[in-house]
């Protein structure tokens, strides 16, 4: 709530430089006010903490405790682009527990309030000492997936469809999950290798290094042996292969 004039004069008639140079999200005027307005605002304000690392204000704070509840008349939609930037902030290691001091983690699809705190207490683990390069959202939600217990592909499927999340998000997240077993026990073959995608291997493998030390490197190795990298590279396709052998469709 700041604004310029044309000559450059600032207006700020709520102390936000104040709040900025103290690190403090706070509402303008009354908090509750501002989250009956917009319950989404209850998210953005976990968001920008773990994005910027700054204490929510104490009135902000206990606003949100006393109107969590208005968040289940928000659409998924919206809270799921709000809680995938708080996964991914860079100070989510530190400010991943607001989800459950706030109380907001019990209207979000899938979580209680207690398996909300175990599972944000180990994606913390997580990403505490990886590069933020590596906090790609596919991963971010497939590790997440794992430590709350859905592995299965129609479990996930039906789990991220509730989410809104895209059918191609979905497919990656499915091949993560089932990559971090197979370099976990070493069953890495050419196999894996031509049928999952590439950038998902290395994602994986590029986390299990830097969490765990877990070097597959060879795994590159595998990759440019391969004669083929997918169906598109075969010479020839079902139409010749009709042709050749005098088929008929069907």
């Amino acid at each position: 709530a700041m604004g310029f004039d044309r000559q450059g004069e600032l207006y700020d008639y709520h102390g936000g430089v104040k709040d900025l140079n103290d690190h403090l999200i706070r509402c303008v005027g009354n908090a509750q006010e501002r989250f009956l307005e917009d319950a989404l605002r209850m998210m953005r304000a976990i968001r920008f903490a773990s994005q910027l690392g700054f204490e929510i204000e104490q009135e902000s704070f206990n606003a949100i405790q006393a109107l969590k509840a208005n968040l289940q008349h928000i659409s998924i939609e919206r809270i799921r682009i709000e809680f995938s930037k708080f996964l991914l902030g860079h100070s989510f290691t530190e400010k991943a527990q607001l989800l459950v001091n706030t109380g907001l983690a019990e209207y979000l699809p899938g979580f209680t309030q207690e398996l909300a705190g175990t599972v944000m207490s180990e994606l913390s683990k997580d990403f505490k000492d990886t590069p933020n390069a590596l906090r790609d959202e596919r991963l971010v939600w497939a590790r997440m997936l794992k430590h709350m217990g859905i592995i299965q592909p129609e479990t996930i499927r039906s789990f991220l469809k509730e989410w809104t999340h895209s059918n191609a998000f979905i497919k990656d997240v499915i091949q993560m999950i089932q990559l971090f077993d197979y370099f976990k026990e070493e069953h890495v073959t050419s196999w894996e290798v031509y049928n999952y995608d590439f950038s998902n291997i290395q994602r994986v493998e590029d986390f299990l290094f830097e969490t765990q030390r877990i070097d597959h490197k060879f795994v590159e190795d595998i990759y440019n042996a391969l004669p083929i990298k997918s169906k598109k590279d075969i010479a020839v396709n079902g139409k010749d292969v009709m042709t050749i052998l005098d088929l008929k469709k069907g």
